[in-house]
């Protein structure tokens, strides 16, 4: 059997396949998902033969298979994080404390506003006489007999009797509201008169807008209760809500 040389063409060809499936067996062993038809011939010179591509095709997943992406927190960084929310809520804390108890005394000033309309209807329907009523409901103790705020005004306010209630509950009283359905006590020496017949105005011409008809009824004292029992009334707001004669809500400073 007669053996002929190879050519030098068919040897590169040898040299070349060698290679190419040598390649093709090394990057798979890698995990690299590469394609026979994404070898490339090699570039360097004096040296023949397919090498891998540069980069790897965007289907294809890391070589770190079973290991998680990227790093996660270090122990320094998540305390870094948790101070921060810390601080975050020790910064934000007393300023949405302070938003509830405005949200508080703006809803108590709405009621005493609307209690001060009904006031003008009812003095308007006396010819300008201030009812006579006891400063507040029972079982808080009273000198006078006469009956409370709330019922002489029972039909000037529209709605069932739980809503019409509400507009005697200030939302920052805890105490007097649940004993007598009333959180506001009655300037008692208004009744039966005029404002303008009222002492202070006539003698020192003091403005009918500096006459307090309705107040927010915490006591720095205890309450005196019908049978002898006292009950204490903490404040309902940082500022005592006022209403005045003329309608309008404010304060004392």
């Amino acid at each position: 059997m007669t053996i002929h040389p190879l050519s030098m063409r068919q040897r590169l060809r040898l040299i070349f396949r060698h290679q190419h499936r040598h390649l093709l067996r090394l990057c798979q062993s890698h995990h690299q998902p590469w394609h026979a038809s994404q070898l490339r011939p090699s570039n360097q010179p004096g040296q023949p033969g397919y090498s891998c591509p540069t980069q790897r095709p965007r289907s294809a997943k890391p070589c770190h298979q079973g290991r998680p992406f990227g790093r996660g927190f270090t122990l320094i960084e998540l305390l870094v994080v948790i101070s921060i929310i810390g601080l975050l809520i020790g910064i934000l804390t007393p300023v949405l404390s302070s938003v509830r108890r405005a949200a508080v005394k703006t809803a108590c000033a709405s009621n005493l506003h609307q209690i001060g309309l009904v006031f003008n209807m009812y003095s308007e329907d006396n010819k300008g006489v201030l009812p006579v009523s006891r400063y507040m409901p029972e079982p808080f103790l009273s000198t006078l007999t006469a009956p409370s705020i709330a019922d002489l005004f029972d039909n000037y306010i529209q709605g069932d009797g739980n809503q019409a209630a509400r507009v005697y509950a200030c939302p920052g009283d805890d105490v007097a509201f649940g004993l007598s359905g009333m959180s506001y006590d009655y300037h008692t020496s208004l009744g039966g008169k005029k404002i303008e017949d009222y002492w202070p105005v006539k003698r020192f011409n003091i403005d009918v807008s500096e006459v307090w008809v309705l107040r927010d009824y915490d006591s720095i004292f205890a309450a005196d209760l019908t049978g002898g029992s006292t009950v204490e009334i903490p404040p309902f707001h940082d500022l005592r809500n006022l209403l005045f004669a003329d309608a309008h809500v404010g304060n004392y400073n």
